[in-house]
């Protein structure tokens, strides 16, 4: 997203504008991101890490957080 800068801004007004377009900025990888692997008894509990993926190593898949178990 780029903030719309008018002539006569102030200074203050224009630096606010940039800090608050890096904060919307969409976060996309530049390069592939490694999952985290855990065995199947260590993974973390689902339900705080709702919508994420991992790696069962025990089950040498794939596994997703539904927010009340991986599957």
């Amino acid at each position: 997203m780029v903030a719309l800068r008018e002539p006569g801004i102030p200074e203050w007004a224009q630096r606010l504008l940039l800090r608050l377009d890096g904060l919307y900025a969409p976060r996309v990888p530049r390069s592939p991101v490694p999952l985290p692997a855990y065995a199947t008894a260590d993974l973390p509990p689902a339900s705080k890490y709702p919508n994420t993926i991992a790696i069962d190593t025990t089950l040498g898949q794939i596994v997703y957080s539904d927010g009340s178990a991986w599957n």
